[in-house]
């Protein structure tokens, strides 16, 4: 996750792990059809973290930027189809928000209970929320490399990722070996 400011020094620092991207990959399209995938909260400075690591490992078309997501009027190529990132979790809203305002569809790695906010829920229900349970509390990696799991679930949140407006799904882990 990409670092705002030392207002949020250590709370939104927490870097994503394989196995969240071991989740995402039963549900997302193939790189072909894909297009390409931008991440605009990398780890710091603008580097690529685990999600744009793990993404073009697998053959997907993979850009960061590290300009502050709120004031990008445009994604930064034209063939940009996709966001996926793991944002600050004290900036969701307007995460959520600005991809929408953008017209791109997006996973982000969000807590459970991001479903519990009447301005988050008034959105998905206009909009159309894409909802990829994970069974399992995740671990992220702190700035020193310390790995930690997470006392509530992540979960992939989605918006028109899938050709199901809304969808609930429940994941399970499938090994690279299965897929």
């Amino acid at each position: 996750m990409f670092s705002f400011s030392t207002l949020h020094k250590n709370r939104d620092e927490w870097y994503t792990q394989k196995k969240a991207v071991d989740y995402l990959m039963q549900f997302l399209p193939s790189p072909k059809k894909c297009g390409v995938i931008w991440d605009p909260s990398p780890g710091p400075f603008g580097t690529r973290n685990s999600i744009t690591w793990l993404l073009a490992d697998k053959g997907y078309d993979v850009i960061v930027t590290k300009e502050d997501f709120m004031k990008v009027d445009a994604p930064p190529h034209s063939n940009v189809r996709l966001i996926i990132t793991n944002p600050p979790f004290s900036l969701k809203n307007k995460f959520i928000w600005k991809s929408m305002e953008l017209g791109l569809p997006y996973l982000f790695l969000l807590p459970l209970h991001s479903l519990d906010s009447e301005i988050r829920c008034g959105w998905w229900r206009s909009y159309g929320l894409q909802l990829f349970i994970i069974p399992e509390h995740l671990s992220f990696t702190d700035d020193n490399g310390k790995s930690s799991k997470c006392s509530f679930n992540i979960s992939w949140f989605g918006w028109r990722v899938t050709s199901h407006n809304s969808s609930l799904e429940f994941l399970k882990l499938i090994e690279d070996d299965d897929l």
